[in-house]
């Protein structure tokens, strides 16, 4: 069941907004410490499309 909520959560962002990356890029580079982390976290930005 939470699977499912999840999903159809996740379609209803995807439906109700148009998804542009940052002006800056991606930076694929890591950060190394409890775990792997991105050096420069992932920025979307979400515009309405209605």
């Amino acid at each position: 069941m939470a699977l499912a909520t999840t999903h159809l959560w996740l379609a209803q962002l995807l439906k109700s907004f148009k998804w542009v990356p940052s002006k800056n890029g991606v930076d694929l580079s890591g950060n190394l410490k409890m775990s792997l982390e991105m050096k420069n976290p992932l920025v979307c930005v979400a515009i309405p499309r209605y």
